[in-house]
């Protein structure tokens, strides 16, 4: 609403300070209000974004979200929503990881830890890639005629 109030067409939602700042990079001539912290609620932002007739939305999302949102999760908040090894390998096999790195995959505790496990893996950015894709298919029905952006925020 405070986007809408300051005449913004384009808003930036992120999960909280760091992929902010990272956002604010790609992003440095928008004022402070189209920037905007979702938390765990991606999917409800985007809809109310999309409502207020934004012509754009960027969404900047953390590996960790990412693969629960990439998953159909609008909620991604870990209480409600456990990573999938299953659904992780399925991406990674679709987009030619390494047997090394689908067995990696089997045992992975935390999703950020993605980064060091597939380095190395000449396919990992097509499985990131494959992640935000699958992303972008569940949120740009929400997005209704707002273009819609993607950013996977590295962790480091």
């Amino acid at each position: 609403a405070v986007a809408v109030a300051a005449r913004c067409s384009k808003v930036v939602l992120n999960s909280g300070a760091k992929s902010e700042n990272r956002l604010r990079e790609l992003c440095p001539d928008l004022p402070d209000v189209a920037f905007i912290h979702y938390g765990n609620l991606v999917g409800e932002s985007v809809k109310a974004s999309a409502e207020a007739g934004l012509d754009e939305i960027v969404v900047g999302v953390m590996i960790g979200k990412l693969v629960k949102l990439a998953a159909g999760h609008l909620d991604t908040h870990s209480s409600g929503v456990v990573m999938s090894h299953d659904f992780l390998l399925e991406v990674g096999r679709e987009s030619g990881l390494s047997e090394r790195s689908l067995n990696a995959i089997k045992g992975l505790k935390l999703a950020r830890t993605l980064w060091s496990l597939l380095d190395g893996d000449g396919c990992a950015q097509r499985f990131y890639d494959a992640l935000v894709n699958r992303a972008y298919a569940v949120l740009q029905p929400l997005a209704g005629r707002s273009r819609l952006r993607i950013h996977l925020i590295p962790d480091s």
